[in-house]
Order: structure tokens, then sequence, then C-alpha cells
């Protein structure tokens, strides 16, 4: 088990505790990332954004970093 399991699963417990923080937190990294890259890698981002969103249960609040 790698040094960071304990520090994961708190982040993951804070993260479903806090699901409108990550929704704008997520929002909020994906912008920056399309304004650095000039939006080349829009699809990528959204992938990685829906990923998130999956693995901390779904949190069905849109696409994030639409707008």
């Amino acid at each position: 088990m790698t040094e960071f399991g304990g520090v994961e699963k708190e982040a993951e417990s804070l993260a479903k505790d806090h699901p409108d923080q990550v929704d704008k937190g997520l929002e909020e990294a994906g912008q920056f990332a399309d304004r650095e890259t000039g939006n080349k890698y829009d699809k990528e981002v959204q992938g990685a954004e829906g990923a998130v969103e999956k693995e901390l249960g779904g949190q069905d609040q849109g696409q994030g970093g639409q707008g």
C-alpha cells in the first residue's frame, strides 16, 4: 500500500461530503485548462471531468467546464 492511501480515502470522503465545492473546482479547473490550451484539448478535459465525477459517485450536476 502506498503512503498516500490514508490521504486518498480522506480526500474522497471530503469530496463526497462537499459535492458543490467539488463541482465548482472541477468546472474552474476545466475552464483553466481550456483557456491555457486554447480549447485544443476540450474533449479530453471534459472526459477527465466526467471521470472524476463518476469516481466520486456520479455527481450529476452537469458536465462542468461548460461556459
